[in-house]
């Protein structure tokens, strides 16, 4: 049903259904060169779900499936088997293993549906030498808000300028909500990573970055951070080719 050919991907992304399916390994990767590792030397990435509620015309993964529906496994338990496995295994025993948890898929946009970030916190907790990272455009925090903040978690949230969100971040909330959803978090206690990801250049891109950076400098105490990260716009070449012949009218490709 997912990989079935002759699908559109954007007009799937119009009414999105959601799959059930139990995942094959293998249920951990090895991050790549494209996935910022933030300086853990043990980097690694799972995919609980495949697909995203939100629609960003720079995403890699319209490119990677032939398919928009959400496939949601539910053989979660077997990830966490090969976490458990990669963590005894580890390149680098002395440094604890990060694992990006919403690498395909905004996983917190997903909380109040299904609450896998939940369900991953409360297993990080408890699994020795473990750190998650939860990225995200959600503004939806709340849903977060009765667990008790862990320092094995960074929520890692993209902030783009109003334009960008406008036009290339389809479906997701606006700058000042992610923002103050980023202040909720800082408040209760967790840690917190912004990422400028990617930086998407078009005529003044320059005077809107610094507008956002101002803003998420009045904003956001900066000491209280656990870091920032900058990327720019990437994408392997056979997926971009794929979004370009799929998508003739974005200024993107």
């Amino acid at each position: 049903m997912f990989n079935r050919s002759g699908q559109d991907f954007q007009t799937q992304k119009k009414s999105m259904i959601m799959i059930l399916a139990v995942k094959k390994p293998p249920f951990i990767y090895k991050g790549t060169d494209i996935i910022q590792d933030g300086g853990f030397k043990n980097f690694f990435y799972i995919t609980p779900i495949l697909n995203c509620l939100y629609n960003c015309d720079y995403c890699f993964l319209q490119g990677m499936y032939s398919s928009a529906n959400m496939v949601v496994f539910v053989n979660q338990n077997d990830m966490q088997s090969a976490v458990e496995l990669e963590l005894d295994n580890r390149t680098y025993p002395s440094d604890p293993l990060m694992l990006s948890i919403s690498y395909n898929t905004d996983l917190m946009a997903f909380e109040n549906i299904l609450p896998i970030t939940r369900s991953w916190i409360n297993y990080a907790n408890k699994a020795q030498d473990l750190h998650l990272e939860v990225r995200t455009k959600s503004a939806l925090f709340d849903s977060l808000t009765h667990l008790k903040p862990s320092k094995k978690v960074l929520l890692a949230w993209t902030l783009s300028p109003d334009k960008v969100v406008r036009e290339n971040e389809f479906n997701t909330p606006p700058l000042d909500r992610r923002i103050t959803a980023v202040q909720s978090a800082i408040e209760k206690g967790w840690k917190v990573r912004l990422c400028f990801d990617p930086v998407m250049v078009y005529a003044g891109w320059e005077n809107d970055y610094i507008n956002l950076l101002n803003q998420v400098k009045s904003s956001i105490n900066g000491s209280k951070l656990f870091d920032i990260t900058v990327g720019v716009f990437r994408m392997g070449k056979d997926y971009f080719q794929r979004v370009r012949k799929s998508k003739p009218e974005s200024l993107v490709y």
